[in-house]
């Protein structure tokens, strides 16, 4: 019997034994399982700090690119040379280039470009500043748009009109820059006509679409100040010639404001900033040969009086 019980109780400190071991090695599993965790979750912040610091590095990298470029254009419009200066100095010089104050008017009627005196009274009140802005904008990228120059009356005498020829005209070349410059393929209306009657559509497919890209980020206030909802309504509710003036100005507003931001418009304007940065230095060069001929000139005048007074 002492043999049985001390047989029972060796198996039972045996049994005992096992368990504890089983249970070393369970708590030692858990201890490892929560370690690499905890080395899973510092991986994961590190990362977070890492990407959040590259953020960081890349928005300073940005805006002090933005501050050079923007340092560099004040130089650059520090060392510009006005028309008006330039040509004074032509008048004073006698050069072959002076052109009068009534020959350059008529230049710049000529080609289409003679401001409005004063607003026109059959334009609505808060509609004025958008129509001079439509007007300096047709006028200048006229030929990008295939749009022909006019003068301010019958510009407004356009935008009067019952037909609506000139904000159909318009809208159809800048809703086809919104389109190419969405779409890679080479038929982004997707064998649509682009015509007077499909632009309008069009248009508000493109404005909705805008209007959900930024409600995904964050930016409806930026809709709502676009009038991204208001004018889809518009579009689709109503005949574009039944619109209020004032309504078909602001959209017309809206869709310039969103083609300079394509890539043909943007390619234009580069262009622009080229031809005009050459045309500075040229008018530089021309107003330093100037002055140099100027002071020639006072000091030969210098010289004679000298001469005749000695005499």
């Amino acid at each position: 019997a002492a043999a049985r019980r001390a047989k029972g109780k060796g198996k039972g400190q045996m049994m005992s034994a096992k368990q504890e071991l089983k249970q070393r090695r369970h708590e030692a599993r858990e201890r490892e399982k929560e370690e690499r965790v905890r080395r899973k979750k510092e991986q994961e912040v590190a990362k977070a700090k890492h990407k959040h610091e590259l953020e960081r590095l890349r928005e300073e990298d940005r805006l002090r690119r933005e501050q050079q470029k923007h340092a560099e254009k004040l130089s650059q419009r520090a060392s510009t040379v006005e028309d008006q200066e330039l040509q004074q100095l032509y008048s004073l010089a006698r050069h072959p280039r002076a052109v009068s104050a009534e020959k350059e008017k008529e230049q710049r009627a000529a080609v289409g470009l003679a401001a409005c005196d004063a607003p026109d009274p059959r334009l609505p009140e808060g509609a004025v500043s958008e129509a001079l802005e439509i007007f300096e904008f047709s006028n200048f990228f006229g030929e990008l748009l295939g749009f022909k120059r006019l003068g301010w009356e019958d510009f407004v005498a356009g935008l009067l009109a019952s037909d609506c020829f000139l904000f159909h005209s318009l809208h159809v070349a800048l809703v086809r820059m919104l389109f190419h410059d969405l779409a890679p393929s080479d038929q982004p209306f997707l064998g649509r006509p682009l015509n007077a009657l499909t632009w309008p559509e069009l248009l508000r497919q493109f404005l909705r679409m805008l209007e959900i890209e930024q409600h995904q980020e964050g930016l409806d206030t930026l809709s709502t100040k676009m009038r991204l909802s208001e004018f889809c309504r518009m579009l689709e509710a109503e005949r574009y010639e039944d619109l209020k003036l004032r309504d078909r100005v602001a959209i017309l507003t809206l869709n310039i404001e969103l083609a300079l931001d394509t890539q043909v418009m943007r390619n234009r304007l580069d262009a622009l900033c080229d031809h005009a940065a050459l045309v500075q230095a040229d008018k530089r060069q021309e107003l330093a040969a100037l002055l140099r001929e100027s002071k020639e000139g006072k000091g030969e005048g210098g010289e004679a009086r000298e001469e005749a007074r000695e005499a």
